[in-house]
């Protein structure tokens, strides 16, 4: 089931939006056909449900996301919950982003995404991030290395953005031309940290995916505030 979910994930964020469906009646419906185009699907579900308000970061938190930090979320929308089910795991996170604050006035985000916005690796304010973030769903993590280390963790981010490196809608780590959040950053810990901080991958389709929860290894990362555990 957890694969079927994922398919149909893939398949709709790799169709253009004129052909992500024709219209079912409640819920997603796939033709018995391989054929991509035969794909139906409620385009509602595809919308982003903001019944559930967005994040907030209280003064506290947002002082001590420094630069380099990561900060990771649950997003809105079907896919994310879809991303969720499919990874199923005990904290339903699905999207990290790195945290900039030097040149800017404000705190700012590097990170990957695809929307009718953006495709790939770019930079916005946090608090646009949060804006597209679930109440309750963040997390502020630091890498326990040097602080040489974490200021190189941001000029190879800065470099990948320089590439523009597009989304990977395929989520196929062994494609590095194409890159989805948790790739971009298990790349850019690769070189720079010289080892795998986010080894722990999911087998989809014969392709590893990164699996979230390795952001929450205490033996990699310090956990600065989890949103998760307040009441």
């Amino acid at each position: 089931m957890k694969i079927l979910l994922l398919s149909i994930v893939i398949c709709l964020i790799n169709l253009p939006f004129g052909k992500k469906a024709i219209v079912a009646d409640k819920l997603l419906i796939i033709a018995d056909s391989s054929r991509p185009e035969d794909l139906q699907i409620n385009t509602n579900l595809l919308r982003s449900d903001k019944t559930v308000q967005n994040a907030l970061l209280s003064a506290a938190e947002t002082d001590l996301l420094q630069e380099g930090d990561l900060l990771l979320r649950k997003g809105y929308g079907w896919i994310s919950d879809r991303i969720a089910d499919v990874l199923d795991e005990k904290i339903r996170i699905t999207h990290c982003g790195l945290i900039l604050r030097e040149g800017y006035k404000e705190p700012h985000v590097l990170h990957c995404l695809s929307n009718n916005y953006v495709d790939g690796v770019f930079v916005e304010p946090l608090k646009n991030y949060l804006k597209e973030s679930q109440r309750g769903s963040l997390i502020g993590i630091r890498t326990k290395g040097s602080e040489t280390e974490r200021k190189n963790i941001v000029l190879e981010s800065m470099r990948l953005l320089s590439k523009k490196i597009p989304f990977d809608l395929a989520f196929n780590d062994a494609d590095t031309s194409r890159m989805y959040c948790a790739e971009l950053f298990g790349y850019v810990f690769k070189n720079v940290c010289q080892r795998d901080l986010l080894p722990e991958k999911i087998n989809l389709f014969g392709m590893n995916a990164t699996r979230m929860r390795n952001f929450l290894n205490k033996d990699e990362f310090e956990i600065l505030f989890n949103q998760f555990d307040k009441p």
